[in-house]
């Protein structure tokens, strides 16, 4: 049981030396590359063989293409979102809760909240509203108007955050109480 452990780790050792050959290889031929022709010929056991010096006297060096070499340019100093929004001149991002109302109680509505929202000034594209009841997040919207559904009787709240194309929070709103009551199946008894 040993040597059979022993020979799978001399075999990864043969693996890592072979890709480490391999990778020398690439490095060298990049460097040579770099720095004038370069000669493809075979060997006496019909190995390739690349050079930088020429096999034969009239052998001719390989065509290469062009190095494939690509600049970066500085990011953009910020989202065309966030442009206006975070100087002094510009009017405040503002995300107002038209409804529903404080403390409003919805009797009878299917378990369903209507929730709609003021953005001032305007949404811009790719702007998403995230509403939250009970600080869970309930829908994402790029309207200013959304149906949550599935919402149990009882005690609940609401809120809203402003978002960016990136996911960032840009604005938002403070919590709002509501009450979910739905009629009883003994209601006309």
């Amino acid at each position: 049981m040993g040597m059979a452990n022993q020979k799978i780790s001399d075999r990864q050792i043969i693996l890592w030396l072979s890709i480490l050959l391999f990778c020398i290889g690439v490095a060298a031929m990049t460097t040579i590359a770099s720095a004038g022709e370069i000669y493809k010929s075979y060997d006496e056991n019909g190995n390739v063989v690349y050079s930088d010096q020429p096999p034969e006297p009239d052998a001719e060096p390989l065509i290469l293409p062009e190095p494939n070499i690509v600049t970066s340019t500085p990011a953009a100093p910020s989202s065309s979102l966030n442009q206006g929004f975070d100087n002094d001149n510009a009017s405040p991002l503002v995300l107002k809760m038209l409804t529903p109302v404080a403390d409003e109680t919805f009797w009878g509505s299917g378990q369903s909240l209507e929730v709609s929202f003021e953005v001032q000034p305007e949404m811009l594209p790719g702007m998403r509203i995230a509403i939250y009841i009970d600080d869970q997040r309930q829908a994402l919207v790029n309207t200013p108007s959304a149906t949550i559904s599935s919402i149990e009787r009882g005690t609940h709240s609401v809120r809203a955050e402003l978002l960016d194309n990136r996911g960032n929070v840009l604005t938002n709103t403070e919590p709002r109480t509501f009450f979910m009551k739905q009629y009883s199946t003994n209601f006309n008894n």
